[in-house]
């Protein structure tokens, strides 16, 4: 009988430790009700742009895939600078020297005209540290 006792008081003591625990745990912000803090409303996030949602899901695709960024992502590349590269008064694609030059052999060799799709599109795509030294390149033009 005196060991169910024993039993019963440490259960008691061990349920109100975790009681105490869990209201530690969700204590509301210092100068608000917890009240105030369920009524809180969280504001709606600002819409993204349609073209960077795009972008971003070429980028995620074209690392995968070659073939995704073939088809999606190098010619939004290409577009970039194609823009950048007009404002210098050249084209990408009949300037290829000059804008070899500028670009750099590796980011020439994945922007250039010409390029071939790949021969399995499910090889794995643009290596990330190559799409990023890409993007350094386009930043310099």
């Amino acid at each position: 009988m005196a060991a169910d006792v024993a039993i019963l008081v440490v259960g008691v003591a061990v349920v109100a430790a975790l009681g105490a625990a869990a209201a530690a745990a969700y204590r509301p912000l210092p100068g608000r009700s917890r009240f105030e803090e369920l009524q809180r409303v969280p504001r709606p996030r600002e819409p993204r742009p349609a073209d960077l949602e795009r972008l971003e899901r070429g980028v995620d695709l074209g690392v995968a895939r070659a073939e995704d960024f073939h088809v999606l992502l190098r010619p939004a590349l290409r577009g970039i600078a194609a823009t950048l590269l007009s404002a210098r008064g050249l084209d990408l694609d009949r300037d290829s020297e000059r804008v070899r030059e500028l670009l750099g052999e590796e980011s020439w060799d994945l922007l250039r005209p010409g390029r071939e799709r790949p021969a399995d599109p499910f090889e794995r795509g643009v290596e990330p540290a190559r799409l990023r030294r890409l993007v350094e390149d386009l930043e310099r033009l």
